[in-house]
C-alpha cells in the first residue's frame, strides 16, 4: 500500500522492554529498490537510571519530496552501539503500530548510541538522525521563580552567587510605554528581591560583581543588514549609573565579560551585509570596538537566532582566545559545531568534531568542564564536556522530569561555585520562558 506525499501519519505509541544485551545481528545496509521508498523515522531519546526509552515519528512533511512515491513500512529496525555511532547492531524489529522502545540493564554513566530504519518491501530507508544518550541517575533540576506568567531569560550570575541577573519584560509604567519593552533585572536568591535596572536585553554580569553589561535597541536607525541599531550600555551597581560604550553601528548583541573584566565579546553586523563578526571592546573610556572574528558563513533573515551564523561567543580561559558556535557550512546546513579561535595566531579549529548540533558554550569556574547545549540525544540537552580527560557527561535530557526540557535554550551560566547551571526553557507546557538550575555536583 502507498501514502500519498500529502498525508500525514501518525503512530499509535506503545511500549517494548528488553535489555541491551539481546543485541547478536551485525547490521548490513541493504539497497533500496527502484520505485517506492520509505521515508527515514525521526529520533531522539529520553534516559533515566539504567534506562533509555526511545520515541520515534516516521513520514514526518517536512522531509517529503511531493514528487516521490512513498511506501509504508511493514516495521522498524532499531539499531545500537556502545562504541561507535557507525558500527551498529540490530537490537530489535518491531511492528509499525509501535512508536515508543524501552530498553533497561543498561550502565549508568556509559554512553551509547542508537538509530532506527523503516522497513518495507519496497526497501528500507536511510539510517534515521543517530542519537547519543548517557543513562544515570537524574540530576536535580528546579525553577528559579514560584511564578512564571512572564518570560525570564538569559540568566548570569553574580561572582559571589547571591542574585542572578537576567532579561525579561518590563511591567506597564516602570521605565517604558511599551508592555513589550525588554528590560534588565537583578533577583536576590535569598530574600526574593526582584529589582528592574535598565530597559535593555542579554545581561552578563562583571567578573568582580560592579557591573552587568547588556545592549539596547535604537529604533530609530538600521544596520547594513536592515536589521536595528543596538547600543551596548554598562550599568554600574554601586552608584546605579548608566554607561553608553563606543558600539559600532550595527546590531550588537550576547556580549559576554572577559576573565579580568577588562573587555567585552559581542556579536555584530556592523561591518557586513549578510554576516556577523565577533567583536571586543575595551570598557575603557575613548575606547572603540575591532572586529576579532569574521565569518564567512552568510544567515538569511533579520535578528532570528536559529539562522544566524555564529552564536553565543564567550572569551577562552586565558583571554587570549575565544570559544563560539558556528554553522560548519552555509546557512542551509542547520549543524553547529563549536570552536575556538585564537586571537595570538589568528586562527580556528573546531573545540571538538561531532556530528550534532553544539551551541552555547560556558566554562565552569575551575575551568575544567566546559557545558553545552546540543541535541544529541535527539532533544536539546546540557552536556558536559571534561577538557583533561576529553570525555562527555550528559546533565539533562528526560523531558517528563524536566519542565520542557527538550526546549532548553540561550545563555548558560555556572554557579561561582561550580554546582549548579543556570539556563532558559519554557515552563511546563507553556511558552513562557523561565530560569532553571540543574545540579551538576
Amino acid at each position: 500500500m502507498k501514502y500519498q506525499p500529502y498525508i500525514f501519519l501518525f503512530l499509535i505509541a506503545a511500549s517494548i522492554t528488553m535489555s541491551i544485551n539481546s543485541c547478536s545481528r551485525v547490521f548490513e545496509p541493504n539497497a533500496l529498490e527502484d520505485g517506492a521508498v520509505t521515508s527515514p523515522p525521526i529520533l531522539r531519546g529520553e534516559r533515566g537510571s539504567q534506562t533509555v526509552v526511545l520515541f520515534w515519528n516516521w513520514l514526518e512533511l517536512e522531509f517529503l519530496d511531493l514528487n516521490q512515491n512513498y511506501a509504508s513500512p511493514d516495521k522498524f529496525q532499531i539499531l545500537t552501539s556502545d562504541t561507535d555511532p557507525n558500527d551498529w547492531e540490530i537490537l530489535d524489529e518491531v511492528n509499525t503500530d509501535q512508536s515508543v522502545y524501552t530498553i533497561e540493564g543498561l550502565e549508568n554513566g556509559k554512553i551509547y548510541y542508537f538509530a532506527i530504519r523503516a522497513i518495507s518491501q519496497s526497501g528500507q530507508s536511510s539510517l534515521s538522525n543517530k542519537i547519543m544518550i548517557m543513562p544515570d541517575e537524574l540530576e536535580e533540576i528546579e525553577p528559579v521563580f514560584s511564578t512564571h506568567e512572564i518570560n525570564r531569560s538569559w540568566g548570569s550570575w553574580s561572582p559571589n552567587g547571591q542574585s542572578i541577573t537576567y532579561e525579561s519584560m518590563i511591567p506597564p509604567g516602570s521605565l517604558s510605554s511599551y508592555d513589550t519593552t525588554p528590560g534588565i533585572y537583578t533577583y536576590n536568591l535569598f530574600t526574593g528581591e526582584e529589582k528592574l535596572i535598565a530597559e535593555g536585553s542579554k545581561p552578563d554580569w562583571s567578573p568582580d560583581g560592579s557591573r552587568i553589561a547588556f545592549h539596547r535597541e535604537n529604533n530609530q536607525l538600521s544596520s547594513p543588514s536592515a536589521s536595528k541599531i543596538t547600543q551596548l550600555f554598562s550599568y554600574d551597581l554601586d552608584n546605579s549609573f548608566l554607561v553608553s560604550l563606543n558600539s559600532p553601528m550595527g546590531f550588537n548583541h550576547q556580549v559576554s565579560w572577559s576573565n579580568d573584566g577588562k573587555k567585552l565579546l559581542f556579536l555584530s553586523d556592523a561591518n557586513s551585509s549578510n554576516a556577523y563578526q565577533i567583536h571586543q571592546l575595551s570598557v575603557e573610556p575613548g575606547t572603540f570596538a575591532n572586529v576579532v572574528y569574521s565569518s564567512s558563513i552568510t544567515y538569511r533573515g533579520q535578528q532570528n537566532p536559529d539562522v544566524i551564523s555564529l552564536r553565543t561567543p564567550i572569551w577562552g580561559l586565558d583571554d587570549q582566545s575565544i570559544i563560539f558556535s558556528e554553522f560548519t557550512e552555509n546557512y542551509q546546513a542547520t549543524q553547529r559545531q563549536l570552536y575556538t579561535f585564537s586571537l595570538n595566531s589568528n586562527t580556528s579549529q573546531p573545540l571538538f568534531t561531532s556530528s550534532w548540533n553544539d551551541e552555547s558554550p560556558a566554562y565552569s569556574p575551575n575551568g575544567e568542564y566546559l557545558a553545552f547545549i546540543s541535541n544529541r540525544s535527539g532533544d536539546k540537552a546540557i552536556w558536559l564536556y571534561h577538557i583533561p580527560t576529553a570525555t562527555y557527561r550528559q546533565v539533562t535530557g528526560f523531558s517528563h522530569i524536566t519542565p520542557n526540557s527538550a526546549q532548553i535554550r540561550e545563555k548558560l551560566a555556572w554557579s561561582p561555585m561550580g554546582n549548579k547551571i543556570l539556563f532558559t526553557a519554557p515552563f511546563e507546557n507553556t511558552n513562557h520562558l523561565t530560569l532553571f538550575t540543574v545540579t551538576v555536583f
